[in-house]
């Protein structure tokens, strides 16, 4: 097995989710598990995902294989908060300084 570019706990996105599920249009979770691939040992990832489509998403464990995955960058926006003492003040907080605010 070729070692894993990720590691239990990352963030990721799945390029071309149309080739695991018709009609989505991003999956991204975070890793659960490692695994390898029976076909070539190249190592696949289990991620605890959110998968979108047109009109709606769902929560549902996706298995991976690496070539289709990469790093999810940055905060989703709803996971944000502009209000001092509520959850992802400090993200946003951070992101403001990133770009020269207080």
């Amino acid at each position: 097995m070729s070692e894993p570019k990720f590691q239990i706990g990352d963030d990721l996105y799945v390029r071309e989710p149309t080739r695991y599920e018709r009609d989505v249009i991003s999956i991204t979770g975070r890793v659960t598990a490692i695994g390898v691939s029976r076909h070539d040992g190249s190592p696949t990832y289990h991620l605890d995902a959110y998968v979108s489509k047109i009109g709606g998403g769902f929560q549902q464990p996706t298995h991976v294989a690496e070539r289709d995955v990469g790093l999810r960058l940055g905060t989703p926006i709803n996971q944000l908060s502009g209000r001092v003492n509520e959850p992802g003040y400090e993200a946003f907080k951070g992101i403001a300084l990133s770009w020269g605010y207080d």
